[in-house]
């Protein structure tokens, strides 16, 4: 019981849902991301390095993060 008390109030469960969230938050910015590219007739994937590959007809361009592929989706008429 100690032990569970000193665990709530040090705030290991608040950190651990922070993290949670933070992961979460992430996935669904990725994904609303993906579906603006998709609505462009564009492709949107994650690379395992991290970075973002835009493809469409055979052709590719590469995005250093969300950011820049967000910055770039209105050069091809989507929405931002």
């Amino acid at each position: 019981m100690v032990d569970e008390t000193r665990a709530v109030a040090s705030g290991a469960g608040l950190q651990e849902k922070k993290q949670a969230t933070s992961i979460l938050g992430t996935a669904k910015e990725l994904a609303t991301l993906q579906a603006r590219f998709a609505l462009s007739g564009y492709q949107l994937h994650r690379l395992a390095s991290g970075r973002l590959l835009m493809t469409r007809w055979g052709l590719t361009r590469e995005f250093e993060d969300e950011a820049a592929a967000a910055a770039f989706l209105p050069q091809i008429g989507g929405a931002v």
